[in-house]
Formats: C-alpha cells, sequence, structure tokens
C-alpha cells in the first residue's frame, strides 16, 4: 500500500507537475520569441498556477492510489476536469488565448494520468 502511494500517488504527481510546468515555460518562451505582447503569460501565473494544480493533482493520485479501482480513476479525472475547467474558466480577464493556453496545458497532463501509470507498473 505504502509503495503504490509513493509511486502511483507521489511520483506521478511529480511527473505531472513537471510536464505542466515545462509545457507553461515552453509557451512562454514561444511568446517571448514571436509575440510582442509581453504580459501574456507571466512568471507569477505560471507559478500560481502551478502550485494550485499540483495541489489537486496530488490529492487526485493519492486518492486513486489508496482506493485503486478503475471507476474512480475516471470518476476523479473528471471531477478534476470540472474544477480545472471552472477554475480557469472564471478567469475573463485573459480570455481567450491565455485560457487557451492554460486549458490546453492542463488537458494535456491531466489526461497523460492512465498513460503515466501504466509507464510506471
Amino acid at each position: 500500500m505504502l509503495k503504490r502511494i509513493l509511486i502511483f500517488g507521489i511520483l506521478a504527481s511529480v511527473i505531472q507537475i513537471v510536464m505542466y510546468s515545462l509545457i507553461l515555460k515552453m509557451t512562454q518562451l514561444i511568446q517571448m520569441i514571436f509575440i510582442t505582447e509581453r504580459d501574456l503569460i507571466s512568471d507569477f501565473s505560471i507559478r500560481l498556477s502551478i502550485v494550485l494544480l499540483s495541489t489537486i493533482i496530488l490529492v487526485q493520485n493519492i486518492l486513486t492510489s489508496i482506493i485503486n479501482r478503475n471507476w474512480f480513476n475516471w470518476f476523479a479525472l473528471g471531477i478534476v476536469i470540472f474544477i480545472y475547467i471552472i477554475g480557469w474558466g472564471e478567469n475573463f480577464s485573459s480570455w481567450p488565448i491565455k485560457t487557451i493556453i492554460y486549458f490546453i496545458a492542463g488537458f494535456i497532463v491531466l489526461f497523460s494520468k492512465p498513460f503515466i501509470d501504466k509507464k510506471l507498473i
């Protein structure tokens, strides 16, 4: 049980958070090179987004590693996606470009969870 929590809970969360931060940093780099608007993705918004998403991902991964049922994995993924959409969807000050970038990065990371679990087995 402890091994499953460490591998599928904490290690999978760290992998997902690193993926999320790399996607956002690459997007910020592309934005700095090609787009003249410098305030599109700031370091503060990236850090804040990483902190908020990492909390959600850590709780989801630890719960799914404890319960360890296929139906609960998909149920927890649906709940996390719902919370993520509500969290970024209500940010109208950054609509549409910034919100779409964060949606794409978040969906890639959240839907990578089953693939990460298969690779860690």
